[in-house]
This record gives C-alpha cells, sequence and structure tokens, in this order.
C-alpha cells in the first residue's frame, strides 16, 4: 500500500507516519475533520491572508490554517501550521469562534487571533500549499465564503477598542 502525504500520525510526541490515502479518503467520507484558522494580525498591516495552492479553497484566499493532528492542542496546531506555511513564529492571543467548510468533505474550523512572536520576521511561504501571501485590513476579494462572517466579528472587535 502505498504512503501519500495525507495527514501525518502521531502518538504524543512522536511522529510515527502518515495515514494511508485509502484510510484517510474513508475517514473523510464518515466524520468531519477538524483544523485551526488563524488570522495574524498586524496592528499596522492589518491581517495576513494567503492564496492557497491546494484544497480546499485552491486558488482562494483565506487565512493560514491546516488540520489538527491527533494528540495537537487547537493552539499548538496553531503554531504548527503557521510556522509550516509561512515560516512564521506567533503567539496565540483569542479564540474567534468557528467556521465550516463543505464540499465532498466537511472541515470544522476552529479559528483564532494571533500576533508574530517577532515583529522582524520575515514570511517564507511553503510553494507546495501557498501561492501568494498579503497583509490587509479589508478582505481580498476571492476570499473562500466561511470566513466573512468571522472576519467581520473579528474587525469589529479591533475597532472597538
Amino acid at each position: 500500500m502505498e504512503l501519500k502525504k495525507t495527514l501525518p500520525v502521531h502518538h504524543g510526541n512522536k511522529k510515527i507516519g502518515w495515514i494511508p490515502q485509502d484510510t484517510y479518503d474513508l475517514i473523510k467520507k464518515y466524520i468531519p475533520i477538524p483544523c485551526v484558522d488563524v488570522f495574524i494580525d498586524n496592528p499596522t498591516k492589518g491581517f495576513l491572508w494567503i492564496q492557497r495552492n491546494i484544497a480546499p479553497q485552491l486558488h482562494q484566499w483565506a487565512p493560514v490554517g491546516g488540520r489538527i493532528i491527533k494528540f495537537e492542542s487547537p493552539e499548538m496546531a496553531c503554531k504548527r501550521v503557521v510556522k509550516k506555511e509561512v515560516g512564521l513564529d506567533i503567539v496565540v492571543k483569542e479564540f474567534l469562534g468557528f467556521s465550516e467548510f463543505r464540499d465532498k468533505n466537511h472541515f470544522i474550523s476552529l479559528n483564532y487571533r494571533a500576533i508574530l512572536k517577532k515583529h522582524n520576521q520575515e514570511i517564507h511561504l511553503n510553494a507546495d500549499e501557498v501561492s501568494q501571501c498579503l497583509f490587509s485590513f479589508d478582505m481580498p476579494e476571492g476570499t473562500a465564503d466561511q470566513y466573512i462572517d468571522i472576519y467581520n466579528k473579528l474587525r469589529r472587535k479591533r475597532y472597538e477598542k
């Protein structure tokens, strides 16, 4: 059985391999996939948006995000996914709520606001997953629909301060 890159399997802190593609397809057929989305907040530039090279939301704008791995807390997932996709170290500041994406699969995403751990970090895109990024105070045209409500809530909170 060929193991394709699907979702890494962890046992505690030990990475033990990849889920076989047919097993992962079966999992997605019957249960929702837990994910995190991270709205990285830069007070002078806005929020970081990425354009995805992979499904779901292929070629759409979205916050940095990815799946939660077994035994990983949502905060740990946020830090791992942000480091992997854009090469940044973050501090998770608050839980914003959840969003869902449904196509042939069902993803439930926990949404967080985060800030950069150090302000002078350079972005290093993982070109396998992200084609481009930008900071903006507004949602870019072509943003995936499931982020509209959560982003509007986030903006209201930001400007109420």
